[in-house]
Formats: structure tokens, C-alpha cells, sequence
């Protein structure tokens, strides 16, 4: 095996589920996520000869992600984000109790944010997707090519909107 594929097939195993929850952010369902992910890969796959070492490798895959994101929502448009990360376990037999009742609660309330995300401006989507995988600002900043200051300011921005557009301090 070549030392390209060994390369691509460690980018892979080590970035797997960083793609693919960005990937989740960026679609609705699970087959335009599968589409998503595998061009990501065509992408990275296409692009790795060229990787500078400017950059951390993760940021540099982040940028061929959201990229390839964008470029696929465009295609795609009026595509809504429908997918929560919580799946709710309600059974299928015996009285609801309040625990179901709960969990269908926030269910619907991780649904409205994902929606109200959906609503958000394209840089504003992907850095707030950067932010609940929890890079950092200085990442963020070099993902999106903005400065740090910048980002943070956006951040605070994103979320106040988040905010005032779901309802208050539900969601803090």
C-alpha cells in the first residue's frame, strides 16, 4: 500500500466521527448524510497531496468538510436540519410515564433549536457547528479564515440571537 492511501486511511480512522457529525449538522436525512460524508472523503482524498503543514491537520480537514458542506446545501437547497443528537428510547409497551413525557419535551426543544440553527446565515452555521464540537475559538478562527476576536464576537452574536429567537434562557 502506498504511503498516500496508509495516510488517508489513518486522516479517516482518526476524523470518522468529527465528519460525520458535521455531516449531520449539514443535512436532514440519513442518506443525504451518507452522500455528504463520501464526497468529504473524495474531497480529502483529492486535496491530500497538497496539505502544506500550515495548519493543524484537523483544522485543515474541518475546512475541506464545512466546504464541501456548503457546496452541498447549495446544491441542494431548502434543505432543513431535522436531526437531533438525542434519540429518545420511549418502548413500545406500558403506560407513558413522565420521564417519556420529558423526553418527548426535549426532543421537540432540540428539534426547534436545530431549526432555528437551520435559520442561521451559512458562516453563522458552521462556526455555532464548530462551537458544539467544542473547538476552540483560535480554530474556529482558522477554519473560517476570520480573526479569533471575530469569531468570539460571532459566537456571542449566534447565541443571543439563538436566544431571543427560541424563547429566553430555555436552552442556556
Amino acid at each position: 500500500m502506498e504511503d498516500r492511501e496508509i495516510k488517508f486511511k489513518e486522516l479517516v480512522n482518526q476524523n470518522h466521527e468529527r465528519i460525520y457529525r458535521i455531516c449531520a449538522y449539514h443535512t436532514s436525512g440519513l442518506d443525504d448524510c451518507n452522500d455528504l460524508y463520501q464526497q468529504i472523503l473524495i474531497n480529502v482524498w483529492q486535496a491530500l497531496h497538497s496539505f502544506r503543514g500550515d495548519s493543524k491537520l484537523s483544522t485543515w480537514i474541518y475546512r475541506i468538510a464545512l466546504n464541501t458542506a456548503i457546496d452541498f446545501n447549495r446544491a441542494e437547497t431548502r434543505r432543513m436540519i431535522s436531526k437531533s443528537k438525542y434519540q429518545l428510547d420511549l418502548g413500545h409497551s406500558g403506560p407513558w410515564g413522565e420521564s417519556t413525557w420529558e423526553k418527548i419535551r426535549m426532543e421537540k426543544l432540540v428539534d426547534h433549536l436545530w431549526q432555528q440553527i437551520n435559520q442561521l446565515s451559512v458562516i453563522d452555521k458552521v462556526i455555532i457547528s464548530l462551537v458544539l464540537e467544542e473547538i476552540t475559538s483560535k480554530e474556529i478562527a482558522d477554519v473560517v479564515g476570520i480573526s479569533e476576536t471575530n469569531v468570539r464576537v460571532k459566537i456571542h452574536r449566534i447565541k443571543e440571537t439563538l436566544k431571543l429567537n427560541i424563547g429566553g434562557t430555555l436552552y442556556e
